[in-house]
């Protein structure tokens, strides 16, 4: 497998993981001021969302990069 095909493996799974962190964590504000929205954050903490987020691709694009270096999956059709 390519760099080129890892790196948008990684992007991707970045992305998703991303998705998935944000919902952690969030504490809402009971009293919020006049203009600001009632389901918006106190703290978003998204320095720790991203770094979660880049530890988990990395795990998602190294066990990606694993299972094709060492052909755990055979690709359908493909004789040997």
């Amino acid at each position: 497998m390519n760099w080129i095909a890892l790196t948008g493996i990684y992007f991707v799974a970045w992305f998703i993981s991303l998705l998935g962190t944000l919902p952690f964590g969030v504490e809402r504000d009971e009293n919020p001021e006049a203009g600001h929205d009632a389901g918006a954050p106190v703290k978003a903490m998204m320095w720790r969302k991203v770094a979660a987020a880049t530890v988990i691709a990395g795990i998602i694009t190294f066990s990606i990069w694993l299972v094709a270096e060492l052909e755990l999956v055979q690709q359908i059709g493909r004789a040997h």
